[in-house]
């Protein structure tokens, strides 16, 4: 029985064993694919949730809750399956919002498309707390904490900047080798909380283009 499947529900057979392609002769089979069409229709066959990969079969069926309009777009490639993932389980109006700030350029990346998924879940979440009439207006105090914090961060960037040359971590000529792993636990403890703040960062810049 021939029938439309969407692209985006297809999944490759794992055991192929063919695993690289000429890119030569893949452009020469579209381009007689065009030309003449396919004498014999591609076989697909049911997966079911129990078979080879339940949970990217999940992933994959979970695309249809997108906007139509979102699964063309995956389907050609206008917009990264991985960024559509981190969409599914939103209304739609806020799928299709997202979508057209990533394709005028103002969300960049995953990392843009994931924080703004989250800021719409925690909206969800908070009945509105983060719209514009709810959010609270901030104090000199808070302005005057942000102003040196920002000041703060960039001390932190220039310096840890110029413990870098040519891409070798110059401090390491001069450190007490015994104290290196103090080092590496400090940063490692920094870097965790730059990632959280940067995360909580994207989220507000995001909340700011949903709105």
């Amino acid at each position: 029985m021939k029938k439309r499947i969407p692209l985006n529900l297809v999944i490759p057979n794992p055991d192929q064993p063919r695993k690289h392609f000429d890119p030569v002769k893949i452009r020469e089979l579209a381009e007689s694919i065009r030309e003449r069409g396919l004498i014999q229709a591609i076989t697909v066959r049911p997966v079911f949730l129990t078979d080879v990969q339940p949970t990217r079969i999940k992933a994959r069926t979970a695309l249809l809750n997108l906007d139509e309009t979102i699964q063309k777009l995956v389907d050609s490639g206008a917009f990264p399956l991985g960024h559509a993932n981190d969409l599914v389980d939103l209304p739609t109006a806020d799928q299709i919002s997202i979508v057209r700030l990533f394709s005028s350029g103002k969300l960049k990346d995953w990392s843009s498309i994931k924080a703004a998924a989250q800021a719409v879940r925690d909206r969800i979440e908070q009945g509105g707390m983060f719209d514009d009439e709810n959010r609270p207006e901030p104090s000199k105090d808070d302005i005057a904490a942000m102003s040196r914090m920002e000041k703060t961060v960039e001390r932190i960037i220039a310096a840890i900047a110029g413990g870098f040359k040519d891409g070798e971590c110059i401090a390491l000529k001069s450190v007490d080798p015994t104290k290196a792993d103090k080092w590496a636990d400090t940063l490692a403890a920094a870097s965790r909380s730059i990632r959280s703040m940067e995360s909580q960062l994207r989220q507000a810049h995001a909340r700011s283009m949903l709105v």
